[in-house]
């Protein structure tokens, strides 16, 4: 996905109950971000990459906290309250994947994950690190997928996938 770094499907949290286009889920995740409803906007992400995503939360994680041993126990125990055991510091600093497969809640703990990192990191809006502060123009569908543009005001423009999985649109790495 190019909204965060991206390993097999998973239940998710709808995404504000509409996700029938993909301008709906665009502004369901929007909104989401906005509000800070982490969990809810893992929901509007493509299910058969959210685990992909969700490592790569653990790795931002563990980045944030690198010279911080108050944070690293931090991060540990909210890992351990998720699941994932790691006795191993580097896990949580990318040096290896960590196993998600014993997360019980994946959506509760990319939204604990996040809210992590706006605490600790010194740049935490996390909207913009999601680039969802824009309008979405230039949607163009084929088929199961779609792209679009995300066009900030003064800014840049960034491009943005979607994907179609039994009738619902999520935000997508371009799959």
């Amino acid at each position: 996905m190019r909204i965060l770094p991206a390993v097999a499907a998973v239940l998710l949290v709808g995404c504000g109950g509409s996700n029938s286009s993909p301008e709906a889920v665009f502004g369901a995740a929007k909104k989401a971000a906005e509000t800070k409803d982490w969990k809810g906007f893992y929901g509007c992400c493509d299910p058969e990459n959210a685990l992909q995503m969700l490592a790569g939360m653990v790795m931002a994680a563990g980045f944030s906290v690198m010279q911080d041993k108050e944070g690293e126990k931090e991060l540990k125990e909210l890992l351990r309250r998720h699941g994932l055991e790691s006795d191993k510091p580097s896990a949580m600093k990318g040096d290896s994947k960590p196993d998600l497969a014993t997360v019980k809640d994946p959506a509760a703990c990319f939204g604990d994950l996040m809210a992590f990192c706006e605490k600790k990191s010194k740049s935490a809006d996390m909207n913009t690190m999601m680039r969802l502060q824009g309008d979405l123009t230039d949607v163009k569908i084929d088929g199961d997928k779609a792209t679009g543009t995300v066009a900030l005001k003064n800014g840049p423009k960034t491009p943005i996938a979607f994907v179609r999985l039994n009738g619902s649109w999520y935000l997508s790495e371009g799959r």
